[in-house]
Parts: C-alpha cells; structure tokens; sequence
C-alpha cells in the first residue's frame, strides 16, 4: 500500500512540473539546439535557404581580427571594472558600518544607480560624453582646462575608458549592498576579542573582516566573469561597439553580424563560444562554492 501510495505521489509530483519542463523546453532547450545548428550553416537569418558549411564559421571566427580584439576587451574589462567595484564596495561598506547615523541613507543612494534603467543611466551618459555641448568638455571649459576636452566616445581607447568608468559606477553599489548584508554575518564578538588583545581598527578590517568576506569576494569575481561574457547593454547603447569595433563584446558583435552583415551562421556560432565560456565559468562557480561549503563545514 504504501508503495502505490509513493508511486502515486511520484506521478502527481512530475504532472505539477510538467508544465514547468515543457516551458523551460520551448523557450530555453529548442532555441539552444536551433542555435548549435545553425551554427553549422551560412544561414543569413532572413532567407527560407541555408548550406551546411560544418567547421567554416568557426575557422573564420579564428582568424576574425575583431574576435581577438573582443576576447582583449573582455579580459581587460573584467580586471578593470570588478576589482575597482570590489576594493571601492569594500571600503565604502566598511565605512557605512561603522556610521551610527545615516548608514541606511547613504547605503541607499549609493545603490540607487542600479534601480534606475541602464538605458536611461546610458542616455545620461552620452550626453555628459558630448564632443560639442557635452557636459564634460563644458565643465572643462568653464575651470579653464579646454585643452582637456576630448572626443570621449570617438577616440577608440577613450570610449573604452568611458565604458569602464561608467560600470564601476554603476555597479560600485550594488559590491557595497553585498558587502554591507554579509559584514552583519561577522560575530561582533571576534572585533571584541581582538580589540581587548589590543588590534587596531585596520588590525580589524585586514584580519577579521577581509578573511571572512571570501565568499562574497568569490561571489563578485565568478558574477563580474559572466557579467563581461553577455555584457551587450552597455556598450551597445554608449558606444554599438565602436569606433572600429574597438569597444566590441561578444553580444554586441553577435548582434552586429545577425542584424547588420545578415551572416546569422557565424552569428550564431559566436553564440557557442559564448555558451562554451559560460559552461566553463559555471562548473568553475560550482567547483569553488563546493570548497567553500566543505570548508565551512569544517
């Protein structure tokens, strides 16, 4: 009794989420497969025709002068937006910590820039960026520093200096939010502990704080990885990826070969490597949560 009792319950249990896979299987499973495929094809994404072309898309993509500039462009953004994000949330949530009024104001406003839409924070920025009448060159101007003024979102290595500083900015709050949430985890009674053995305030932070923190730090690094793999919003609406394809990604570039060259083929198997990056970066994740928790554990 008590086995058809189970077997019943297994039955109701898989019909429950039955709708759930068949979701997950049209939206998610057939349009990963349907890329896979054309992957393998010359398909221009607007033509009923295609050939198979195998390898072809890929040998091309190896010797594709922009992909090499967009695997630079993701390595370099990587180390130069989350580590600044993580040492600027850091310091910031140490402070905010340690104020006894007003914490709660300034977490909140540092972290507004990640409420507001990108797309409105990115219109903001293009109009500070502005080679006549921006904000910047005007505010250079009036403290008489116009030499300084610049064609910010012109000259490929600025437009790349601006993408970088406009991340830090605004994803610098949401590293102090992280930070601020896991610091209230600390036992105040390891900063009493070490106070009465007579360490400082920076003993403190560089002993007891910063040590206990490595999972958040762990977190940012592995999140920032995947962030600067799919970053596409961004660049794409400050730069589209110029000038000269000097500011590219992976999804800006994607997008560009799908809606601009029609060569949906090789579009697409950018997206493998996308997907095969990802993969790597996930099991990577999963690996490094796992030694986490043992050691918690511990």
């Amino acid at each position: 009794m008590n086995r058809k009792l189970k077997t019943r319950n297994q039955k109701e249990a898989y019909l429950l989420i039955l709708p759930i896979f068949i979701f997950f299987a049209i939206y998610s499973v057939y349009p990963l497969c349907f890329n896979i495929y054309y992957a393998f094809t010359d398909w221009s994404g607007i033509s009923q025709s295609w050939n198979w072309v195998g390898l072809k898309n890929f040998r091309e993509l190896t010797s594709d002068r922009v992909l090499k500039t967009i695997v630079k462009n993701t390595v370099v953004y990587f180390f130069m937006t989350i580590f600044p994000q993580a040492l600027l949330g850091l310091f910031l949530a140490h402070i905010i910590s340690g104020m006894k009024r007003g914490g709660k104001l300034v977490r909140a406003l540092f972290y507004f820039p990640n409420i507001v839409p990108l797309s409105i924070i990115c219109i903001t920025f293009l109009k500070i960026f502005e080679t006549h009448g921006g904000s910047l060159n005007q505010l250079l101007q009036m403290i008489g520093m116009g030499a300084y003024t610049q064609q910010w979102l012109a000259k490929p290595s600025l437009a790349f200096q601006c993408l970088i500083g406009i991340n830090i900015w605004v994803y610098t709050g949401f590293s102090m939010f992280l930070y601020c949430v896991n610091m209230t985890n600390i036992p105040s009674e390891l900063y009493e502990a070490a106070t009465i053995d007579g360490a400082g305030g920076f003993q403190c932070f560089t002993h007891i704080t910063v040590p206990l923190l490595k999972n958040t730090h762990m977190t940012l690094i592995l999140l920032g990885m995947i962030s600067c793999i799919k970053n596409f919003d961004l660049p794409y609406l400050v730069t589209k990826g110029g000038p000269a394809h000097k500011t590219e990604f992976f999804s800006t570039y994607m997008y560009y070969l799908s809606f601009d060259k029609f060569q949906q083929g090789k579009a697409a198997a950018v997206v493998c490597l996308m997907l095969l990056a990802s993969f790597v970066l996930s099991v990577l994740q999963l690996k490094m949560y796992g030694v986490g928790l043992s050691e918690k554990e511990r």
